[in-house]
């Protein structure tokens, strides 16, 4: 499975979870210390905001050096800034960035992964991050994200598709809190129970479609809330 499939799906899917799961509580206020490897351009008209589709190459380490993560084996990885789709030390990291930036971020445990960790970042651990912006975009194609889904190419998406890009470790590892089987499989139904309407166990297009766009709508609403 590719980092392009994954990214995607998160741009497409991801931050639809928030649909189906409650958050483990606010985490504690922590900043992100933030270095400068290569300046922005001198040119630079437009910085990455909040509601933005942003592409980037990063790759992410403990402290100690240990890499867990690396998209630069890949291919750049693409999400919406401030949606939710990646944990909030990456995000508050890449905001307000210039194509071409790259900067190092040094990320604490509560704006990381937390007390619990992942598969090769200890529960509590502080993460660096390089960073590195390819690319803003006003919007994603929604129907990009679907073909892209579409392993078959059959026009639909079924379970098995979107259990293929959930159970990879790279999805794992983009996700700002850690997933048994057990919940994965919970919102995975529970979202295709939501979108499909004709009860095919399919989700067609346009179905894909108004999965998106309510799912943007429940995050802009959780994102406003948090700010009251």
């Amino acid at each position: 499975m590719s980092l392009t499939k994954v990214a995607t799906f998160s741009v497409g899917l991801c931050f639809l979870f928030s649909l189906v799961l409650c958050e483990e509580g606010k985490p504690a206020m922590k900043t992100v210390d933030k270095y400068t490897i290569v300046p922005p351009p001198g040119d630079c008209e437009k910085t990455a905001q909040d509601g933005n589709v942003v592409q980037i190459h990063f790759k992410g380490t403990l402290e100690n050096g240990t890499e867990f993560f690396n998209s630069y084996d890949g291919e750049a990885v693409l999400f919406t800034l401030g949606s939710g789709q990646v944990i909030k030390g990456l995000e508050q990291g890449v905001s307000g960035m210039c194509v071409g930036e790259k900067r190092r971020l040094k990320v604490p445990p509560a704006l990381a992964y937390g007390s619990k960790g992942i598969e090769m970042v200890p529960g509590g651990a502080t993460v660096v991050f390089e960073v590195e912006l390819i690319a803003i975009k006003d919007e994603v194609d929604v129907i990009d994200q679907f073909n892209r889904l579409d392993i078959n190419k059959d026009g639909a998406l079924d379970l098995n598709e979107i259990n293929e890009v959930i159970q990879g470790e790279h999805f794992q590892k983009m996700m700002p809190m850690k997933l048994d089987e057990n919940m994965r499989s919970m919102m995975v139904q529970t979202l295709f129970t939501m979108a499909d309407k004709n009860r095919d166990g399919h989700l067609d297009p346009s179905e894909f479609t108004q999965l998106s766009k309510m799912g943007s709508k429940a995050m802009k609403k959780k994102k406003t809330s948090e700010e009251l």
